[in-house]
């Protein structure tokens, strides 16, 4: 390897070393939730719901994640601080846009995430945690899934919801086979009936 080259790929990795770095601080200042006004922008708390909708976010595929994904099944998550109806989640929605920790695709109505925001995220949640929010990505997966009979799976109209669901789909059934740091390490029915209609 040439001495340009070593350059290179050192300095390149000292840049995502700080982006990520920078990142973990970022997102440390946003996570802390506290009852005093922040000094800035910057230092900002977020909301127990926005917090939420943030760690929800994190365990789906980073890019295509649908707004109706969040809302049609959230009435049926019990947790707290999950906002419940479409007007919260929009105000959760808005924070996390307002602190830049997602993009948002009005047209398409779907939010992404960074999956380097994904990680430092997920990695400050113990194991009960995750698994109830994995627990809790299934049900709002299994909410919006066209769920049919053998007979009429491969029926046409259920494509375009089996196209934006399976990524998420995927990403939830790899946590599960312990393909990521974060391995959950027990499977619900809900999950199971998931799994099988998505072929698996």
């Amino acid at each position: 390897m040439g001495l340009f080259s070593f350059l290179d790929r050192s300095s390149k990795r000292s840049v995502h070393s700080r982006r990520e770095s920078s990142l973990q601080e970022s997102t440390d200042t946003v996570m802390k939730q506290g009852t005093q006004e922040p000094e800035s922008t910057a230092a900002q708390k977020l909301t127990p719901e926005a917090g939420a909708l943030l760690k929800a976010l994190s365990i789906f595929h980073c890019d295509g994640i649908q707004e109706k994904l969040l809302i049609e099944g959230a009435r049926h998550v019990h947790l707290k601080a999950c906002p419940k109806t479409r007007l919260d989640y929009e105000k959760a929605r808005d924070e996390l846009l307002r602190h830049n920790l997602v993009k948002w695709d009005s047209k398409k109505t779907e939010l992404s995430i960074h999956k380097l925001m994904q990680d430092v995220v997920r990695k400050k949640m113990g194991k009960e945690e995750r698994e109830a929010l994995y627990d809790i990505g299934i049900l709002l997966i299994s909410a919006v899934w066209p769920f049919t009979t053998f007979e009429t799976r491969n029926k046409v109209w259920r494509w375009p919801v089996l196209e934006a669901c399976l990524p998420h789909v995927t990403q939830l059934k790899e946590y599960y086979n312990g393909t990521h740091e974060n391995k959950v390490e027990r499977q619900s029915t809900e999950a199971a009936i998931l799994f099988n209609d998505a072929a698996w």
